[in-house]
């Protein structure tokens, strides 16, 4: 298999309304770069819109972007963020640990995943717009 031909985008300028998105939200201070306590993950792309810092970048590129079939996924990925699970969790199966690893890791990747690492879960991971839904 051969390489693509390398592209050259040294002439490249972004549409006006992407760079004025952009500029509003710094990824440093979204990741808390150079904060001396450790902070819960903050959410960035393809999380719902409206609590994250680049909210209004995503919509403009879910509203105007134009590779095929970006705005099926989001729709799919924001239906499945959404849910949640039924109010009643005790009819859960009675799966052995590596019963639950071995059933995770191939429903991960029937879904598409690349890669699937299963861990004990510590709350400090998870992401603070959903935080006070899980803990």
């Amino acid at each position: 298999m051969s390489k693509s031909p390398k592209q050259d985008f040294s002439d490249y300028q972004p549409d006006p309304a992407v760079a004025e998105l952009i500029a509003r939200a710094d990824g440093n201070a979204i990741n808390g770069l150079g904060n001396a306590a450790l902070e819960p993950p903050k959410p960035i792309m393809w999380h719902q819109a409206v609590p994250i810092a680049h909210g209004e970048l995503q919509k403009w590129f879910f509203e105007n972007g134009a590779t095929t079939g970006a705005r099926q996924k989001m729709q799919e990925t924001m239906m499945f963020t959404n849910s949640m699970p039924p109010d009643d969790v005790s009819a859960r199966p009675d799966w052995s640990p590596s019963d639950w690893t071995q059933n995770i890791k191939q429903a991960a990747l029937e879904l598409e995943a690349d890669q699937v690492g299963i861990t004990r879960m510590r709350p400090d991971w998870i992401f603070e717009a959903v935080r006070h839904q899980m803990i």
